[in-house]
């Protein structure tokens, strides 16, 4: 009789059965006197789109080097051993759980009758007027830090839970529960104490600059800086650098034999063509800084370039700006802020072709909830080069579209994406 073992989850829905997946993943440890007596907790990657962030505010970002379920399995079976399971909402938590091991084709004794459910407790200790973690623990006197984070809900359900234990005293209501725990039969899969990552511990801070070869210096040839221009170029659409974007352009720097100094360089040579070409004013002036900022050039570069009488801007290269034209091929994924059929059917007001909703080769565009979209659709989109922008990104282009005179945007595709490589003197 080891105690009780408080579990949250954060998924990416609330079928297990139709493909949602967990996501996060938090167990408490209590003796019988209702003692904390050890925390567990991390994110779980689903390989797949994360479903309503505004609920569980996770990032695809967040999760990317996050362990996959099956590499933290042995991690819960072993927290799991030997206690009785609590959660609040039992049924919800134990079939997830059930049905991610059913995914690896392991058996394990969770169900949701054989444990203790706060929720359903709170009819007996707090007299059943409420329901929710957070209306039962402010009757009880239990502050949550933060609501839909499976660690701190687990603490709060486990101190809701100690605060039952005070009130049904010895010996326990569910005494059955407490011996039959050790009697449980569950596989060993090893590693009890793999890898974990919690919110917040995945965050890169550096700029993908430095993870560049800072010892190649010798110049790219003419083809390997238009590929990567034009790459860099794709990644700014949306004027957001995700993560994956900036593997990408490491990874490609990497192949093209391009090193720091030469992509600074080449994103001197980019910035210039955005100030030859792009708009004035205050806007401009902003847009110009953020993608200095992005391009990891300083803020003083924009006003260099701004002022630049001599050669420096008069040849910079010229880039053809992005635009939609009517026919293109545009995909949308994940839980987007606004429904998925509002913007099919602006897309579609717009010219826009949206179906098939599936990402081939001939797709122009990926819209995505989160731009770091763990999707089959966004991955096949990064696989074949495909943009993938924000919803904020998608608006502007249906806006230009709607300003745009007769047969513009119609750039030839090899141009589409394209920037000039000259660099600058």
């Amino acid at each position: 009789m080891d105690g009780y073992a408080v579990v949250d989850l954060e998924t990416t829905g609330v079928r297990p059965g139709l493909h949602d997946r967990v996501i996060e993943v938090a167990i408490v440890h209590l003796d019988r006197n209702g003692t904390v007596t050890e925390e567990w907790c991390t994110l779980v990657n689903p390989l797949r789109d994360l479903g309503p962030r505004s609920v569980h505010r996770i990032n695809a970002a967040d999760v990317r080097g996050a362990p996959t379920f099956d590499r933290v399995a042995g991690g819960i079976v072993a927290r799991l051993r030997n206690r009785v399971l609590v959660a609040h909402k039992l049924s919800f938590d134990a079939t997830f759980l059930r049905t991610e091991f059913a995914r690896l084709g392991i058996p394990v004794p969770i169900d949701g009758v054989d444990g203790l459910c706060t929720m359903r407790l709170a009819e007996d200790f707090l007299g059943g007027a409420a329901r929710s973690l957070s209306a039962c623990c402010t009757i009880a006197g239990i502050r949550i830090d933060v609501a839909h984070s499976a660690l701190h809900d687990a603490r709060a359900a486990a101190h809701l839970f100690g605060y039952y234990l005070r009130l049904a005293g010895r010996p326990e209501p569910w005494q059955d529960l407490l011996f039959s725990a050790g009697t449980k039969v569950w596989p060993h899969l090893g590693d009890e104490d793999p890898p974990t990552l919690r919110r917040g511990e995945g965050d890169q801070t550096a700029h993908f600059l430095s993870r560049l070869d800072d010892r190649t210096t010798r110049r790219p040839s003419q083809e390997a800086s238009e590929t990567y221009l034009q790459a860099l170029d794709n990644a700014l659409l949306d004027r957001y650098l995700s993560l994956s974007e900036q593997d990408s352009l490491v990874e490609l720097a990497h192949s093209l034999g391009i090193g720091s100094a030469a992509a600074l360089e080449l994103h001197r040579t980019y910035l210039a063509s955005l100030t030859a070409t792009g708009r004035g004013g205050e806007e401009g002036q902003r847009d110009l800084r953020l993608v200095a900022d992005l391009l990891g050039l300083p803020p003083s570069t924009v006003d260099i370039l701004r002022t630049a009488s001599g050669p420096a801007l008069r040849t910079a290269p010229r880039r053809d700006s992005f635009r939609l034209s009517p026919g293109d091929r545009v995909v949308f994924t994940g839980e987007t802020e606004e429904p998925r059929e509002w913007w099919e059917q602006r897309a579609a007001a717009a010219g826009l072709a949206v179906t098939p909703p599936n990402v081939s080769r001939k797709t122009r565009l990926v819209v995505a909830a989160d731009p770091d979209s763990l999707s089959s659709k966004a991955q096949k989109a990064r696989a074949y080069g495909i943009p993938i922008i924000t919803e904020e990104a998608f608006t502007r282009l249906l806006m230009e579209m709607s300003e745009a005179p007769p047969g513009a945007g119609t750039t030839p595709r090899s141009r589409q994406r394209g920037v000039d490589s000259g660099v600058l003197p």
